[in-house]
C-alpha cells in the first residue's frame, strides 16, 4: 500500500535530481505536463479514488493525490501552478494505479 511518506520522499528525490537536467529539458517537461484538460483531471480522480477503494493507496496518499490534482473543483490552472515535481509523481502514480485496476500491472510508461 502507498503511503503519503512515500510519496514525498518521491517528490523530494525528483526535486533533488532537477540541477542535473538542462532547463530547455525541464521546460519540456512541464509543457508536456501541462498538457491536462477537464476530462483528464475527472479521470485521474476516478483513478485515485479506485486506487483508494482497492488499498493500493492508504487514506493520506489518497487525499494528498485528491487536493493535488484539484479537489472538489479540479482545473487546468490548478494544476498548471502545481511544482513540476508533483505533477511527474502524481501521473506515475496514477499511470501505475490505471494499470494495476486494468490488469496490467508492471507495464512501461
Amino acid at each position: 500500500m502507498l503511503k503519503l511518506k512515500t510519496i514525498k520522499e518521491q517528490v523530494e528525490s525528483i526535486k533533488s535530481k532537477f540541477d542535473l537536467i538542462p532547463k530547455e529539458k525541464l521546460k519540456t517537461m512541464e509543457t508536456e505536463c501541462n498538457k491536462v484538460d477537464y476530462s483528464d483531471l475527472f479521470a485521474f480522480q476516478t483513478v485515485q479514488s479506485l486506487g483508494f477503494a482497492t488499498l493500493h493507496i492508504d487514506y493520506d496518499a489518497s487525499m494528498w493525490l485528491y487536493n493535488k490534482i484539484g479537489g472538489d473543483l479540479p482545473s487546468p490552472k490548478k494544476w498548471k501552478a502545481l511544482p513540476l515535481e508533483e505533477k511527474l509523481v502524481i501521473t506515475t502514480i496514477l499511470g501505475a494505479l490505471k494499470d494495476v485496476e486494468s490488469g496490467n500491472p508492471g507495464k512501461t510508461h
